[in-house]
């Protein structure tokens, strides 16, 4: 055996016959996410043997990526059926690093099927966050539709793809708008992946801002404005793990993708726009941006066979300061549906928190003397909610509807994370 040997333990859990048999038990420290290392000497065939603490077990995944961002080698990793998933999607997804493309090579002892499972999940996961790291200069608009429309041809999706003229023929005015002040087009782009013919489609509706510059409502500060497609990087993700997983589910990704730019012909304050769906919208913050791009991408879901929407968005810098950088916001029009998400939630240890959507709000976004609704109500509190209630105005009777606010939790310690990949295929697989 080449490779160093990885053990993961449980509190109080017994060492392997196989360490008692050379007398290599040691003092190791069992709780969460310590790393005791042992040396051998020639008693066994390799340099070290890893042992990782697993506390009390509720947290396999998160201890395995502990050690992958500490131990940066590849090791023979002993595992069982409650290990073995979360082992290999944890070692996966510890060992990304944009800057470095390398992967590791972990070997398993035990358990393929489920051990492939996480390593599927954590590549494309990570593929997600590479999208996400991606400078605006290389992940520009054009490169993104390129990346989806080649997600198509490689796991044969069905795909369509409204640009710039398409789009001011169905009259998608509000991502245009948004899109004024580009060099490149916006794209409205639609996948689909056909895992039951019966169903009709869950969609997911990513918000894609390769670059949020505020627009000429200028941010005084644009750093990390890059990840503001995190949204749209995940949805795709999520419909190549469906399709790599051959589940059993209708499902359909729709990216809403351009730039919020200054330009000659930029979208200013006081412009009024006539959305997708008809209902005009009176701009009183171009930084407001994500949910005009949304809103179309929302209404040209709902043209097809969909009873399930879930839009993911970096939307509100509201939700970040509400729930800090672990909880994701969550809105919706039905209990129930949520519910699955966060029953899915808790198998996968990802945070969300329900937030407050109601009349209320609504009747705050309605208040626009010139147009059916404002994109944003300067100067008021509940910006989050606020924002949700837009998005609302445009989801149609009989479909569920869960908003995502991923603002503050889409990257984490100045990389993306790919928050809620997991969870939501966990949550549409069941």
């Amino acid at each position: 055996m080449e490779k160093n040997i990885l053990i993961a333990l449980k509190e109080n859990e017994d060492f392997p016959s196989f360490l008692k048999e050379k007398h290599l038990i040691v003092d190791a420290d069992l709780s969460y996410g310590k790393i005791t290392t042992i040396y051998p000497f020639h008693v066994f065939p390799v340099e070290k043997i890893y042992i990782l603490g697993l506390g009390k077990g509720d947290r396999i995944k998160e201890a395995f990526i502990t050690f992958s961002k500490t131990i940066k080698e590849d090791v023979y990793v002993y595992v069982d059926e409650t290990t073995a998933y979360p082992a290999s999607l944890g070692l996966y997804y510890g060992a990304y690093q944009y800057k470095n493309k390398e992967t590791r090579d972990y070997e398993f002892s035990d358990c393929k099927e489920l051990v492939e499972k996480g390593k599927v999940m954590a590549e494309q996961i990570n593929y997600a966050r590479y999208l996400s790291d991606c400078p605006r200069n290389i992940l520009t608009p054009l490169r993104f539709k390129e990346e989806a429309v080649g997600t198509s041809k490689q796991y044969h999706l069905e795909c369509e793809v409204l640009s710039n003229d398409e789009l001011k023929e169905m009259k998608a005015n509000s991502i245009l708008a948004v899109n004024s002040g580009s060099k490149y087009p916006a794209y409205l782009i639609k996948l689909k992946y056909n895992g039951n013919k019966d169903q009709p489609y869950t969609a997911l509706v990513g918000k894609g801002l390769t670059f949020d510059s505020g627009g000429y409502s200028l941010k005084k500060d644009m750093s990390g404005m890059k990840y503001d497609m995190c949204g749209a990087a995940n949805v795709l993700a999520i419909l190549r793990i469906l399709a790599l997983m051959k589940a059993k589910i209708n499902c359909m990704a729709i990216l809403c993708i351009t730039e919020n730019m200054i330009g000659p012909d930029a979208y200013t304050v006081d412009d009024v726009i006539v959305s997708l769906n008809g209902k005009t919208i009176e701009v009183t913050n171009t930084d407001a941006e994500g949910r005009l791009a949304l809103i179309d991408g929302i209404t040209y879901a709902q043209r097809d066979n969909v009873n399930r929407i879930i839009d993911m968005a970096t939307l509100t810098g509201a939700c970040a300061n509400a729930l800090g950088e672990n909880y994701t916001g969550a809105f919706t029009n039905d209990e129930a549906f949520l519910q699955e998400l966060k029953e899915a939630c808790k198998d996968t240890k990802e945070k969300i928190w329900q937030m407050p959507l109601d009349e209320d709000f609504h009747k705050q976004i309605r208040n626009s003397k010139v147009a059916d609704l404002t994109n944003a109500q300067v100067g008021k509190k509940a910006g989050a909610s606020l924002a949700a209630a837009f998005l609302e105005e445009f989801i149609e009777e009989n479909v569920s509807w869960i908003h995502l606010d991923i603002a503050a939790t889409s990257t984490k310690e100045k990389e993306a994370t790919g928050v809620l990949i997991e969870s939501i295929v966990h949550m549409l697989q069941k």
